[in-house]
């Protein structure tokens, strides 16, 4: 079922997406690779995958990059943590 839903959205094209690490059934790691795999197969680039996790070890860091997140964030997040991140992707100000 989550691997169609994830061949849906090869013709939708995605800036940035935000993935929790520890999902259950699927990993964040898992979707990430089949993310990566379905936007090259697909030609579709410039999306940003980032990693959401309360684990911040050097294993967990490592495993995200690995798996093609560009950047992990640590949980619990504020809106001024994402309204930074979003503004320091996006090169834009922050709405909040």
């Amino acid at each position: 079922m989550f691997s169609a839903r994830l061949e849906e959205t090869k013709d939708t094209p995605f800036e940035l997406i935000f993935l929790d690490i520890n999902m259950p059934g699927l990993s964040g790691y898992e979707t990430s690779v089949r993310l990566h795999e379905i936007m090259d197969h697909h030609q579709l680039h410039g999306c940003t995958i980032v990693g959401l996790t309360g684990d911040t070890s050097e294993e967990i860091v490592r495993a995200s990059q690995a798996s093609g997140m560009a950047h992990v964030l640590t949980k619990p997040i504020s809106k001024a943590e994402i309204a930074r991140f979003l503004s320091d992707h996006f090169k834009t100000e922050p709405p909040i």
